[in-house]
């Protein structure tokens, strides 16, 4: 029989401390009750969450306070009663508490778990989606240029080289970033000259989202290094 009422919310048990003074049966008010309680070291945020709520009386509303307990809380409490009623509530936690850690409860909170995060990554999936597409737009505008297509371009213009030549030449020279935590970053040099521009792109593994970072060429960068690889300021494009 459900002797009181368990709350299984935030993945733990807890339970309400006016219906445990109640059951207790104690002569003491609760008010004065509960504050002697906490002194035996239960600390707030930590064994126990103030709660309150309005409840109707004959002179108006009045708010009532009460405070969620912790499971091993409310065990101590019953124990130190020293009555029947404290046995018995005991007895009630701990058969509460061998349910809740019973392998088949154990497995049914990890799917419960396991289907409110997937709602979570879900739902914040759906909302940057938006963001995704707006940097994608972005990074489409006119005379930006992507460094494997500037390779193209110079190639096509006299000077063969790779994307990944050209990478590797754009990091031994000081125009990316060679470190393996922001490789092929803008260096803040390059940045200054205004030959690159650095766009965020949101991409997703599964249902969670990623950020990274996408570097285009400036139309003046175009022209820097064209000038600088093939020594043409007039170029197909």
């Amino acid at each position: 029989m459900e002797l009181l009422k368990a709350n299984y919310d935030d993945e733990r048990i807890t339970f309400s401390a006016r219906e445990l003074h109640e059951f207790l049966e104690l002569s003491t008010e609760f008010r004065k009750w509960f504050p002697r309680m906490c002194e035996y070291g239960f600390e707030e945020g930590v064994d126990f969450q103030r709660v309150s709520q309005k409840c109707p009386t004959p002179g108006g509303v009045q708010e009532v306070v009460d405070y969620q307990i912790t499971i091993d809380m409310a065990k101590e409490i019953a124990m130190i009663q020293r009555n029947e009623k404290g046995k018995q509530a005991r007895r009630y936690f701990l058969e509460i508490e061998k349910r809740w850690n019973s392998p088949e409860h154990i497995m049914s909170r990890a799917l419960q778990i396991s289907e409110k995060r997937n709602k979570i990554l879900e739902q914040e999936k759906q909302e940057l989606l938006p963001l995704a597409e707006y940097a994608r737009a972005i990074g489409k505008v006119d005379g930006l240029m992507m460094i494997g297509d500037l390779a193209a371009l110079l190639t096509q213009n006299g000077y063969s080289i790779g994307r990944l030549e050209l990478f590797e030449w754009l990091r031994n020279h000081g125009y990316l970033i060679r470190q393996k935590n922001s490789r092929n970053v803008p260096t803040r040099r390059s940045m200054k000259m205004g030959l690159f521009r650095v766009f965020e792109e949101i991409y997703y593994e599964g249902a969670e989202a990623r950020m990274s970072l996408e570097v285009q060429v400036t139309e003046k960068g175009v022209k820097y290094f064209v000038k600088k690889f093939t020594g043409k300021t007039d170029y197909e494009k």
